[in-house]
């Protein structure tokens, strides 16, 4: 009889790991409180294509592709949104970014005495090391980047980019 109870108390608190296991790993998903107000600019409005490829891990490669006639400039901020029962959340996010601008050139060869004759390409990539952000739970998000218009050294324009991807594990 003794041995009964044993395995019972071994059982019940067996579960009980098990069920605050569970809890912990979903809880940082459901930190994930306010939900998105981002307005997203269609890539065809401004001729501007990102996409996301997973590296492995946490980390990430924005990818810009620039099929217009404009000159854009994007930065290394972003922000970050996961998906959850049929709405966008913002992934809180207590980051610094640094202020380089990138330059991204339309599609057509591009040369400008306004850039100090620098040649400009309609591509650009950059990567972002997500575990920054601590354990994100596997899942659906997208990264929202910023470009503006770049108009005789001014910013013009400012549109906002999302490119959807997931993590596992």
């Amino acid at each position: 009889m003794h041995r009964r109870l044993s395995i019972f108390k071994f059982v019940l608190v067996t579960i009980a790991l098990a069920v605050m296991l569970g809890a912990v790993s979903c809880s940082a998903a459901n930190s994930f409180k306010d939900k998105s107000t981002a307005i997203i600019t269609a890539s065809e409005e401004c001729g501007v294509y990102m996409n996301v490829v997973v590296k492995g891990g946490r980390e990430i490669e924005v990818n810009f592709e620039n099929k217009s006639n404009k000159s854009y400039i994007y930065g290394n901020a972003y922000s970050l949104e996961y998906y959850k029962d049929g709405d966008w959340y913002v992934v809180p996010m207590n980051l610094a970014f640094t202020q380089e601008g990138y330059l991204l050139g339309p599609a057509d060869e591009f040369t400008s005495d306004d850039i100090d004759a620098v040649s400009v390409s309609p591509t650009g990539s950059m990567s972002h090391d997500l575990s920054r952000l601590g354990k994100l739970p596997k899942g659906h998000y997208r990264i929202i980047k910023d470009i503006s218009v770049l108009v005789e050294d001014e910013y013009g324009d400012r549109y906002y980019l999302a490119a959807e991807f997931d993590l596992e594990k």
